[in-house]
C-alpha cells in the first residue's frame, strides 16, 4: 500500500524529445511527501529502527576490530558538524556518514527489509544524521529523511528482488547511495 494517496507533482514533459529521466521523477514524488504525510505508525517504528541503529553502531565502535575506521574521522578533511560514533570531534558529514554506515553494518545487526532484500538501515541512518546534523535538522526532518530513505530503497529492491545478489552483487551495495540520495 503505497504511503501517500495523494496525486504528487512530477516535472512537466518538455515536448523537445527529452522526457525527465526516472530519477528525477523519483526524486521529485519523494520529495513531495511531507512529514505530516507518513502515518504516525510508521514515524513511531523509524524511532525505534534509527535508536537500535545508532546502538548497534555505538556498540560497533568499541569493539577492536573496528579500530582501522578511526581515519574516517579526517580522511575528508579537517572540521565539521557531524558525530562520527566513538570519536571525541565532529567531522564532516561525508566521513560520519560513511563511518558510521561502516560501524552500523559490520555486526550484521542493521535494519533489514527481507523482501526487498536490503540493509536499509546502516545506509540511510547515517545518512540522514550525518547531513541532518550538518544542515540543523529538526527532529521531524531527521524522520521524514529516514523515512524516506527507506521507502525508496525498498521499493527499488522489491522491484528485482534478489536479481543483484544472484549476479554477484549485494544490493545494499547497489542501491543504498540512491536510497542515501
Amino acid at each position: 500500500m503505497p504511503m501517500v494517496q495523494a496525486e504528487l507533482p512530477i516535472t512537466a514533459w518538455r515536448g523537445d524529445g527529452h522526457q525527465p529521466s526516472l530519477a528525477r521523477l523519483a526524486a521529485e514524488r519523494t520529495c513531495a511527501i511531507r512529514f505530516g504525510d507518513i502515518p504516525a505508525d510508521v514515524i513511531a517504528l523509524a524511532k525505534t529502527h534509527l535508536l537500535d541503529q545508532l546502538g548497534v553502531g555505538l556498540a560497533a565502535a568499541s569493539l577492536p576490530r573496528n579500530r582501522p575506521l578511526n581515519v574516517l574521522g579526517g580522511v575528508f578533511g579537517a572540521g565539521g558538524r557531524s558525530t562520527a560514533l566513538g570519536l571525541a570531534a565532529p567531522v564532516a558529514a561525508s566521513a560520519a556518514a560513511l563511518r558510521n554506515g561502516a560501524l552500523m553494518h559490520s555486526l550484521e545487526y542493521d535494519g533489514t527489509h527481507t523482501a526487498a532484500v536490503v540493509h536499509a538501515g546502516s545506509v540511510v541512518a547515517p545518512a540522514a544524521l550525518a547531513l541532518g546534523e550538518d544542515v540543523g535538522a529538526s527532529g521531524a526532518e531527521l524522520l521524514r529523511a529516514f523515512v524516506l530513505g527507506w521507502e525508496v530503497f525498498v521499493r527499488i529492491g522489491l522491484a528485482a528482488p534478489g536479481t543483484f545478489s544472484r549476479h554477484g552483487f549485494q544490493f545494499t551495495a547497489v542501491g543504498g547511495p540512491f536510497a542515501a540520495a
